[in-house]
């Protein structure tokens, strides 16, 4: 807990071009933000308190996880820089201070509702009456009709699966028996 490290603004300075160096244009104020900030918080010391004043100072600071990511990724990669330039393994120990909070994983909504019988045979009815209204042709018609239906049969997802399908697919599908589509990721 009492332990304290010491770096310089030059140190900061230097790996900051380095990091600099190959990155595209849009990327380096990120990084320059970066190195501003640590060297705001920390004044080149480097110990607990102030790695986690510094942690803390992002995690208020900062709005999305994405730009409170790149500061604490930025912080520990320049600790391992200081660790190969001084040889000394103390300084990596030290982002352990700086990990991203744990965070509740958001389970993914499924739909509440199951489509039932009724649903399909009311979609098959809006496509035939549509047809009627000449809205579609009769391959227009053919082609709808036989996606619901295989979505209805199959239990697929109109959007995470059905609309990958080709034409191919259902082909080489008919050519084996029994017929099986492979749905590519």
């Amino acid at each position: 807990m009492s332990l304290e490290l010491d770096y310089g603004e030059e140190e900061l300075t230097d790996y900051t071009a380095f990091r600099c160096i190959g990155v595209t244009a849009a990327t380096i104020p990120w990084i320059d933000k970066c190195s501003v900030t640590f060297w705001h918080v920390t004044k080149g010391v480097i110990n607990k308190a102030r790695i986690e004043a510094f942690r803390e100072y992002v995690l208020t600071k900062c709005t999305g996880i994405y730009s409170k990511r790149k500061m604490l990724n930025f912080a520990k990669a320049f600790l391992r820089y200081l660790t190969k330039m001084r040889l000394d393994t103390r300084y990596k120990e030290f982002d352990l201070f700086l990990e991203m909070p744990k965070t509740v994983k958001e389970s993914k909504r499924i739909t509440q509702r199951i489509v039932t019988i009724e649903d399909i045979k009311n979609v098959l009815s809006a496509i035939d009456e549509a047809y009627k209204n000449a809205e579609f042709t009769t391959r227009q018609r053919r082609n709808y009709k036989s996606l619901v239906l295989f979505g209805a049969y199959a239990g697929q997802r109109p959007y995470a699966t059905i609309r990958k399908l080709t034409v191919g697919q259902f082909r080489a599908a008919l050519r084996h028996d029994p017929p099986v589509i492979d749905v590519l990721p």
